[in-house]
């Protein structure tokens, strides 16, 4: 792939994603999981329709948060009986919609919410199935975003729903599993074991409490490189650890196993190619401008919400040397840093171009994209080495009469 040419015919910045590693990715986490498991993606971390139906060709099914990542999927030729809901603020308005348009599984994530299901289930005289989502404690400390085993809006707290499990076994609503998620991006897979360890027992301990699962997630975690030069996780000890894990489950031939993981899918796909706009010097510092920033890459941190990553810049012709620059984004904001300390071999100058791996998922879709009214960069998706998708997001605001 010649990547001037890309940006000659794309514009600049532009992201990358090659179907084929993303192929690679999916069989690589299929053959790491125990037989018959069912891999759900989460649709936020790269919700590119491209990226969407070839998921979809090679078996995946979907998480989704909200109506919109729904919508998108059913116009992707999606199943609904392959998408999940989950989400700590459903509204009634999109799961009515969603489940008029097909939606048949849930996770649930609090007593109110329950209560909010039921209701619309009963006017609509439909059953759904869905899982609950518990907030179960962990030892998890190699997680790069903890999302359960501490007070969080996610779940129900699990002695919270066994203190009320009778108010869980009646109404419009089958409890058909259960589900968890500790965290995302966990480095030990030991703690991923753990973690499926943790809900297989809670599964076993709700059976004999007298709801049948037909279901369990087991959340996931599955790590992956980001923005950086980093090679994939090698998961295959996984598969014997789980495999026991998956001994241990009562009733296991009777259940359908889900593990959820997004990063790992679609990460190493992702190249962000950009331009050097101009260079200067301040205060004894030299600065690359470039087009590349908070509103296409690493919004969260331009937003203080985490930490900015390294992001490893790899120049045309470069490599690591003795030319230091600081790289900036074109934002009005000092947040704006794609890398404080970007080293060269040799001298960069206004009009070169450069490039970031492992931006597949949460680039550009965790970005500011509405940061300043920038365009938002085109992707393209190869496939064999050929383009088979390019697609934009257009922001666009249009007022409303009242």
């Amino acid at each position: 792939m010649n990547l001037e040419k890309v940006i000659e015919n794309y514009g600049s910045p532009v992201y990358i994603y090659d179907l084929n590693i993303i192929s690679k990715a999916y069989t690589r986490l299929k053959k790491a999981l125990p037989k018959d498991s069912t891999i759900l993606y989460s649709v936020k971390c790269n919700n590119n329709p491209g990226v969407i139906r070839h998921l979809s060709k090679l078996g995946s099914h979907f998480e989704v948060a909200n109506k919109e990542e729904f919508m998108l999927l059913i116009k992707n030729n999606v199943e609904p009986s392959k998408i999940l809901f989950t989400s700590p603020a459903k509204t009634y308005n999109e799961v009515h919609y969603m489940i008029c348009h097909g939606l048949s599984l849930i996770s649930c994530e609090s007593i109110p919410e329950f209560e909010m299901l039921n209701h619309l289930c009963m006017s609509l005289n439909k059953e759904i199935g869905i899982f609950i989502r518990l907030n179960i404690s962990s030892k998890n400390s190699h997680s790069s975003l903890k999302m359960g085993g501490s007070s969080s809006q996610f779940g129900i707290d699990l002695e919270v729903f066994l203190e009320n499990i009778d108010r869980f076994k009646s109404g419009h609503i089958t409890v058909k599993g259960i589900h968890s998620f500790f965290g995302s991006n966990i480095t030990d897979l030991n703690e991923i074991v753990s973690n499926v360890e943790a809900i297989v027992e809670i599964g076993n301990k709700i059976e004999h409490m007298g709801i049948s699962l037909q279901m369990l997630d087991l959340g996931g975690g599955f790590p992956a490189p980001y923005a950086s030069n980093d090679n994939a996780f090698e998961l295959t000890s996984l598969k014997e650890n789980l495999e026991k894990c998956f001994m241990k489950i009562d009733n296991r031939e009777s259940k359908k196993c889900f593990f959820e993981s997004g990063r790992y899918l679609t990460s190493e796909s992702g190249v962000l190619l950009g331009s050097i706009l101009y260079k200067k010097v301040s205060k004894g510092i030299p600065y690359l401008i470039s087009d590349v920033g908070i509103h296409c890459l690493n919004g969260f941190s331009g937003s203080r919400r985490t930490l900015p990553p390294k992001n490893d810049i790899n120049f045309m012709n470069s490599s690591r040397g003795e030319n230091c620059y600081r790289l900036v984004g074109p934002s009005c904001s000092p947040l704006d840093i794609v890398n404080s300390r970007v080293e060269t071999s040799r001298e960069i100058y206004s009009g070169d171009l450069f490039y970031i791996n492992n931006v597949g998922a949460y680039g550009l879709s965790s970005s500011l994209i509405n940061f300043l009214s920038r365009e938002v960069p085109k992707e393209i998706c190869f496939y064999n080495n050929q383009i088979v998708s390019i697609s934009q997001t257009i922001i666009e605001k249009s007022e409303i009469e009242f």
